[in-house]
């Protein structure tokens, strides 16, 4: 979207940076926000509206205008005050698809990954461990990690606790991966459950539209995953 430099002006002032964003990037910024964050920004901040004008045009609760351009003008003030790049590819895999790439030569270049790995299959099939990609690609997470759901984790000897223990370094890992420019793949057996839960963490994280990978009929995201991902990376990604 495309704002005026009047509204750019006064955003600058608002953000109180050292040096003014151009509008081109307040832009970027703002087209990151939902609609709902872009209109209250605008109202608040582009307009002057106080939060008792807007719930009156609105026809709706202050109380609730209130917090919600408080949050609006919190994530702008986060995204505007990055100084790396806006938009990270994050990307599903399955452990077949992640293999034909490999193969194929076809990996993609300044890319992260976060591979899930099956601990019941080792029981199977003795010889089964992670994909290796090593030759592709040298900024790894492995996660051994059983898909399981909260209502069966106490049957396979766990709590929301000690599930998915790795969570806040597999966060740190990903801030590494967005600071230096990285994309990111995340990739389980199927690219269905862990590895969605996993994506949708992360781009609801930096971008507030994890929505995208619970909307896709293909996915099953792993809500565990998710939520404990996305936990995590709020506590250590206070930008």
């Amino acid at each position: 979207m495309k704002i005026s430099n009047e509204y750019a002006a006064k955003l600058n002032k608002f953000i109180n940076a050292p040096e003014p964003l151009s509008a081109e990037r307040i832009s970027q910024v703002i087209s990151t926000l939902s609609d709902r964050f872009q209109e209250m920004l605008y109202l608040n901040i582009g307009l002057g509206m106080t939060s008792w004008e807007i719930s009156e045009m609105l026809d709706t609760e202050s109380h609730w205008v209130a917090q919600t351009c408080a949050t609006a003008k919190a994530r702008f003030r986060r995204l505007a005050s990055r100084k790396t790049r806006l938009d990270m590819h994050v990307t599903i895999y399955s452990r077949e698809e992640a293999e034909a790439l490999i193969a194929e030569g076809k990996f993609p270049e300044n890319t992260a990954v976060i591979s899930f790995y099956d601990p019941a299959i080792k029981h199977i099939n003795k010889s089964y461990t992670h994909i290796d990609y090593s030759k592709v690609c040298d900024t790894v997470f492995y996660s051994e990690l059983d898909d399981l759901d909260l209502d069966v984790l106490g049957d396979r000897g766990y709590d929301y606790d000690t599930y998915f223990s790795e969570a806040k370094d597999m966060a740190r890992f990903v801030v590494e991966a967005y600071n230096s420019g990285r994309d990111i793949i995340c990739q389980c057996e199927y690219g269905q459950s862990r590895s969605a839960g996993c994506a949708a963490a992360i781009r609801q994280h930096f971008y507030h539209d994890g929505i995208w990978v619970f909307a896709d009929f293909k996915r099953y995201p792993n809500q565990l995953v998710f939520r404990k991902l996305y936990d995590a990376l709020e506590k250590i990604d206070l930008r």
